[in-house]
């Protein structure tokens, strides 16, 4: 049986991609002999569609001569193989598929290097419609019964394993029908392709990959208001369609839904994630590339304090509102000696007071109680920052009641309360 027919490499490079480089090799000139010869070992098993993740479908007009004439082509991903269906305008008979006379194939790049790799040929031989998968590179045969089925005269379907050709996480292909039957001659070869020019399809089945920073624990560490930083970067694989757009998304602790924040395209980029009083999140970026394909980043954690003025919590004695420079949400409480401020939670939670700096020269103290057992003793000074955290505290599970009581003569400033989860 002859192999002339099967579609030359050396052919069909020049028609969609660029010149390849000086000194550049051309791949394997055609499919070797032992790819269309008997005997077979085997039969190509149906190649049956996959639940599609993503589907690309390009159409071609009646433009090449012959009954091989491309008229649609859709490529279906699947979890680990692909399926390429393809239809002609005109019937094919077997006989214009016998090596003798034409065939069909998948010619594939896997690095993007405009070079062809591999190629998936479908065609009629020894009674049967083939499959034949081959390394271009070294004329080897990597599989003789590649999935290959027919459903009508025009429609046919094959399947692309992807462990079988050595996919980065990208590969890059053009359809192919190449006749010498009828119409066409081996002087005057009839070739059709799906696209009829660059650039080749791309099938990108590898997720895109989202790297978040880690955040602040305590979000009034670095802003004064309800935000939180995070800074992150996201990336395709080299081979890849590119990333398409990120979302980052944030979760109250215990909570079910993921609550979308902001969403955009730049790679390296930095968001201020918004909170409310009290609340602690757990936040991700999700990221989506050109082809649908998704991922999604570490969970970073942080948490957000009860402003002093919250009416969580409960004030008791003499207290005075101020405005220092710096304060949480612009305002502190001066607990007298004696006054106390209380708040009630529920849950295992980090407890910490959050206090500020006092008068030049002077320092100030507060006891924490929680339910009824000494914490310890607060303590801040005129070096101590804005929006300190001077007192934590660890807390188990249960109900719990936290009271803070002034214990000095000079006020003690109190900026706000951690319930960190």
């Amino acid at each position: 049986m002859s192999r002339r027919a099967l579609v030359p490499t050396a052919l069909v490079l020049g028609l969609l991609v660029p010149a390849l480089p000086a000194g550049a090799t051309t791949p394997g000139a055609s499919v070797p002999a032992n790819a269309a010869d008997g005997p077979w070992a085997g039969r190509s098993p149906e190649a049956v569609a996959v639940t599609a993740r993503f589907a690309i479908s390009r159409d071609d007009g009646n433009d090449v001569k012959g009954d091989l004439d491309l008229a649609s082509m859709k490529i279906s991903r699947g979890k680990s193989k692909d399926t390429l269906a393809f239809s002609t305008h005109d019937p094919v008979s077997n006989a214009s598929i016998d090596p003798d006379n034409g065939n069909f194939v998948a010619l594939i790049d896997t690095n993007q290097d405009d070079r062809f790799d591999f190629g998936q040929y479908v065609f009629f031989a020894s009674g049967r419609l083939r499959g034949v998968l081959l390394d271009l590179r070294t004329s080897r045969v990597v599989d003789r019964t590649a999935p290959a089925s027919r459903s009508s005269a025009t429609a046919f379907r094959t399947s692309i394993v992807r462990s079988k050709i050595d996919s980065p996480g990208t590969y890059r292909f053009v359809l192919f029908a190449y006749s010498e039957a009828g119409a066409c001659s081996r002087r005057n070869p009839c070739v059709d392709t799906i696209p009829n020019r660059g650039p080749m399809i791309a099938l990108d089945h590898r997720a895109p990959t989202a790297t978040a920073d880690p955040m602040e624990r305590y979000a009034g560490d670095v802003r004064s208001g309800l935000t939180s930083p995070l800074t992150f970067r996201v990336a395709d694989d080299p081979f890849g369609t590119g990333v398409k757009r990120w979302t980052v998304q944030r979760r109250a602790v215990g909570g079910a839904n993921w609550v979308d924040v902001r969403s955009g395209s730049t790679k390296n980029t930095t968001v201020s994630v918004p909170g409310a009083q009290g609340q602690t999140y757990d936040v991700r970026v999700l990221v989506v590339d050109k082809q649908k394909n998704t991922g999604v980043s570490s969970t970073r954690r942080t948490t957000f304090p009860f402003d002093d003025r919250n009416a969580a919590i409960a004030y008791a004695g003499v207290t005075v509102p101020n405005a220092p420079a710096g304060a949480f949400l612009t305002t502190t409480t001066s607990l007298e000696l004696g006054a106390t401020a209380t708040l009630s939670f529920t849950g295992a939670a980090r407890f910490c007071v959050m206090g500020g700096p006092v008068a030049a020269g002077l320092s100030a103290t507060a006891d924490l109680v929680i339910d009824t057992v000494s914490m310890g003793t607060a303590t801040e000074d005129d070096t101590t920052p804005a929006r300190e955290r001077v007192l934590c505290v660890d807390v188990g599970a249960g109900a719990h009641t936290a009271v803070l009581t002034g214990s000095s003569a000079v006020p003690f400033e109190l900026d706000g309360l951690y319930v960190a989860r």
